[in-house]
């Protein structure tokens, strides 16, 4: 009976490793002005998501 349970959770990991990496992340930031700070936050931001979530997120800058 254990290898039925075993072959279901596999089954669910393995859908939810694809699910994962077809999901797509919208993501906000809220800056003050363009200041050094604020372009810096930016980049920053998208340096992150371009290593950890390359072409699956969307980044709304939202100025203050």
């Amino acid at each position: 009976m254990a290898a039925p349970k075993k072959k279901a959770l596999e089954a669910k990991a393995e859908a939810a490793l694809k699910e994962k990496e077809t999901a797509t992340y919208v993501l906000r930031l809220y800056i003050a002005g363009t200041t050094p700070r604020s372009l810096r936050a930016v980049a920053n931001v998208k340096a992150v998501c371009e290593e950890h979530l390359k072409d699956r997120y969307e980044l709304e800058v939202i100025d203050l």
